[in-house]
């Protein structure tokens, strides 16, 4: 049984900010685990070993960087990084690496996989914000390529198996209780439409015709929608390419369709390693949000006297963006909580 608070937590715990320091620091940890065994074997200006060490050095540099672009809402930049890390595999293998010991070429591999797991989460669950809106906008234009246009290419059916597994292998973290999520109805916006807002959407026929039969994904402002990708044919595909060692391929078809999408938000502060909040721990939001939070919420920006309003969970706080004081955010303080107005 598909889950919409346990897959919402999940593309939003693998675009968030502690994750992409979570790809980074794996980065990093590679970096100087193959710096310490170059030294320990005296590999050092061997072949171009130096060369991939800086470079990985490097992609843990250039994601720390690429979060301040994500802080301001630039996405992309982020998604081909992460996507260079993990593809770097295919030059690194091609040096001479039988100077590790068995052990060491064990731990040198648990630390690649793990940066490239981190990697890869991110950049499919961002994958479709990058090409699927386009190809559907343009979708006339790309009849001879009909498959692009159809083929989701984030994550696609039940998630359970990648939060599951990743959980287990330590690459996530697993919250004592997953937060719950509220579907935004107010805020459509329609395949092919710019998105007004960045985070996690659901289409319309998930909800009227079960979660099975469609994906969730993450979308970023500014960037047109994405179609939605009914799932047509999900199966186990056996390959005998190795009689001795058979293996199995999932294979999962898709067909792209015009779509109503909502956003989902989180109802309130989640039970997790922490609450997610602003700088300074309070929780935060803009005009036309859901309120996540009953409670006393205040806006620098409204006049004297207005500036404190009480607002109750999943109302929507008002569409006033400015005033004469400047632009309106509103701020949840739990020191300014006190007795609800009397009805």
């Amino acid at each position: 049984m598909r889950d919409l608070n346990r897959e919402a937590w999940f593309l939003y715990t693998v675009t968030s900010i502690e994750h992409f320091e979570r790809c980074a620091q794996a980065c990093q940890d590679f970096a100087q685990l193959f710096d310490q065994l170059m030294t320990k074997h005296d590999a050092h200006g061997y072949a171009n070993l130096d060369y991939w060490v800086k470079e990985y050095y490097g992609h843990a540099k250039e994601i720390r960087r690429l979060i301040e672009l994500v802080k301001l809402g630039d996405y992309l930049p982020m998604r081909s990084e992460l996507n260079d890390a993990r593809a770097s595999y295919k030059g690194i293998i091609e040096q001479p690496l039988g100077w590790m010991t068995p052990d060491e070429e064990k731990a040198w591999e648990e630390a690649f996989s793990r940066l490239s797991s981190l990697c890869g989460m991110s950049h499919e669950a961002m994958y479709n914000n990058e090409w699927a809106g386009l190809y559907w906008v343009n979708r006339e234009e790309h009849k001879h390529e009909q498959e692009l246009v159809d083929r989701d290419d984030g994550y696609v059916g039940d998630y359970e198996w990648y939060i599951t597994e990743s959980q287990a292998e330590g690459l996530l973290p697993k919250p004592n209780a997953y937060p719950s999520y509220i579907v935004d109805k107010p805020r459509p916006c329609r395949a092919g439409e710019t998105c007004p807002w960045t985070g996690v959407w659901v289409p319309e026929q998930a909800l009227t015709e079960g979660l099975e039969h469609f994906s969730i994904t993450f979308a970023v402002a500014g960037r047109p929608m994405q179609p939605a990708y009914r799932i047509v044919a999900d199966y186990y595909e056996t390959l005998d390419d190795d009689p001795e060692i058979p293996s199995v391929n999932h294979i999962v078809k898709t067909k792209a369709e015009d779509a109503i999408w909502y956003p989902v938000v989180q109802a309130e502060v989640a039970t997790t390693e922490k609450p997610i909040a602003s700088a300074g721990g309070r929780l935060r939001a803009e005009p036309k949000d859901i309120v996540p939070k009953t409670g006393w919420w205040h806006s620098p920006a409204k006049p004297n006297g207005q500036y404190l309003h009480y607002f109750e969970q999943g109302q929507h706080f008002p569409d006033t963006h400015t005033t004469s004081y400047g632009s309106v955010i509103w701020g949840f303080d739990p020191n300014e909580q006190k007795d609800p107005p009397q009805r």
